[in-house]
């Protein structure tokens, strides 16, 4: 192991999380391997969208990208299996524990022929993302160390605002939420462009212009839906589903003038039947709008 520092898109209806089956990737592919927040929400009442946490691929012919490795990143550990040898870039938007809790269970990166290179940004207090993904794995927290992966791990610091390139992509970075660290990410390759946009601090009132400018005109936004609301005793609690970020959604997504949103990151507490409720208001007033459930793939043509 080695460390250093513009047509609507189609959807293909939501498979199995768990059908490991090859496909040939159109030009641009998204697929949703986890779409919860928090912690994964196992059960009777999540089957139809999915408890597993943050985990989205965007793969071309030549390249397979990773956003985000919250416990989804197991299931598609589990597919990737199939197509080794196997080179990806894992783009994590922060470390809070509900997208990088699925790192150590990513088989992948445990054999030595694969190759997977890290990127994310520095904490708030310096730590690189290296470091936190291996302070991870220390025990008593697991009984693994991040030595043992025997994949080539690559680690790459980026900073806000920074411009990636990676072949024929250009990878555009911004902080959405600072206390967190938070990244967002625009991907822009053969004239199409997919922006990712988690764990933002946003409101209908105050829209920020940059992550509008983020969004311009992508064929997707991949944007939040989690909300915490405060009970009279002061302590985080979500008794019913909100409205605050899907309703923040589509502001973005109708001034960026983009031609598909996906929201995802689902609160832990809304149930398959509460989402259904959500993405029905969001359609009737945007009906380019959609939830994520894991398994669904988009082909972006």
């Amino acid at each position: 192991m080695s460390q250093s520092d513009p047509s609507v898109p189609v959807v293909k209806p939501a498979s199995s999380p768990d059908d490991t089956e090859s496909f040939v990737p159109s030009p641009l592919t998204l697929k949703f391997w986890g779409v919860r927040g928090d912690i994964p929400t196992p059960g009777e009442q999540t089957i139809r969208y999915g408890g597993n946490t943050s985990c989205v691929t965007l793969e071309t012919s030549k390249n397979l990208l990773i956003f985000d490795a919250g416990t989804g990143v197991r299931v598609l550990g589990k597919y990737l299996l199939s197509r080794m040898p196997v080179e990806a870039h894992l783009f994590l938007s922060h470390c809070q524990w509900d997208r990088i809790q699925g790192f150590p269970f990513f088989v992948p990166a445990f054999i030595p022929i694969n190759r997977f290179y890290v990127y994310g940004s520095s904490a708030v207090n310096g730590d690189s993302m290296g470091q936190r993904l291996k302070e991870q794995m220390q025990p008593p927290n697991f009984p693994v160390p991040i030595d043992i992966m025997g994949s080539e791990l690559n680690f790459r610091d980026i900073d806000p605002g920074e411009v990636l390139k990676l072949e024929s992509m250009d990878i555009h970075t911004y902080c959405l939420n600072p206390i967190n660290q938070t990244l967002g990410y625009r991907v822009h390759t053969q004239n199409h462009s997919v922006v990712y946009a988690t764990d933002i601090e946003a409101n209908t009132d105050e829209l920020d212009p940059h992550l509008i400018n983020l969004a311009k005109e992508a064929d997707v936004l991949i944007y939040d839906t989690h909300t915490w609301t405060i009970d009279e005793q002061g302590a985080k609690g979500n008794p019913q589903p909100k409205d605050w970020n899907w309703k923040s959604g589509i502001e973005v997504a109708k001034k960026a003038g983009v031609k598909q949103l996906v929201m995802f990151h689902h609160d832990p507490g809304y149930t398959d039947d509460s989402l259904d409720r959500i993405e029905r208001q969001i359609q009737a007033v945007f009906p380019q709008g959609k939830l994520a459930r894991e398994g669904m793939e988009i082909a972006i043509d």
